[in-house]
């Protein structure tokens, strides 16, 4: 069970939340992510799309071991080059979301749908399923509402 405190809420599990709750998970810095994982890329890029940046720019932050989209093409026998393959985008999302498996397996998703200020250095996050998170935070800071 998640402990429903946290000094970290990181909102949205994209490449972006993703890479930061690895290196968190690293660090040993708690954390709680919230949201479905790649959801804004399975459901509003364009089918077929291409990404723009190089494959060896496109992996996520990974820890040591070193989980980068290199490394998930090999075990999958997918054509990568750093440099001449343009990187799909159904490889891309497969990708984030075996990275969220394997190096973020906390994530909870839940949409967060709101912020709201909770009081004296508090936010309050309030999750799809109705449940109410609390996370401390510096005086006067908003705070997420999800569902």
């Amino acid at each position: 069970m998640v402990s429903e405190l946290t000094e970290v809420a990181i909102v949205g599990s994209g490449p972006f939340g993703l890479s930061l709750a690895a290196q968190l998970s690293e660090y040993g810095v708690p954390f709680r992510i919230f949201g479905p994982p790649m959801e804004s890329w399975r459901k509003h890029m364009p089918q077929g799309m291409r990404l723009k940046s190089d494959g060896f720019a496109s992996a996520l932050y990974g820890n040591e071991t070193g989980y980068t989209l290199k490394r998930y093409c090999a075990e999958h026998k997918i054509p990568y080059d750093g440099l001449r393959i343009p990187v799909q985008l159904e490889t891309f999302v497969a990708y984030g979301i075996a990275f969220q498996r394997k190096l973020v397996p906390t994530l909870e998703n839940k949409l967060v749908v709101g912020l709201k200020k909770a009081g004296f250095a508090s936010r309050r996050l309030s999750a799809h399923l109705n449940r109410i998170v609390r996370q401390r935070a510096p005086q006067g800071a908003a705070q997420p509402v999800t569902r």
